[in-house]
């Protein structure tokens, strides 16, 4: 039971500082906080060990768990020939397209 008020103290005492680290990390507010909370997660389990100087396992488990996200995350595809340059486009045949399309519908 101490161990739990000691964690949630240096949670409540520690957070909005973790917060701005793992917001260096994501660059985003809802991505960082999830990155916390995971990490918070993480050392609950291993308090006892950590209970003496948490700061830094706490920092620690922060950027581990970014990179494992990182290496976990599909890149989507990725283009093995160059992109074709979109057609040109010639005014000319488009007025001659509009001009007769008028034409069809009056």
């Amino acid at each position: 039971m101490a161990d739990r008020a000691l964690f949630d103290e240096f949670v409540v005492a520690r957070s909005p500082h973790l917060l701005r680290v793992a917001y260096l990390l994501t660059r985003n507010l809802p991505s960082a906080q999830d990155l916390l909370q995971d990490a918070f997660l993480k050392c609950w389990f291993a308090w006892p060990r950590i209970a003496a100087d948490p700061e830094s396992y706490v920092r620690k488990t922060l950027v581990n768990t970014y990179v494992s996200g990182l290496r976990r995350r599909w890149r989507g595809e990725i283009a093995s020939d160059p992109l074709p340059e979109p057609a040109a486009c010639d005014g000319a045949n488009d007025l001659a397209e509009r001009l007769t399309l008028w034409r069809a519908l009056g």
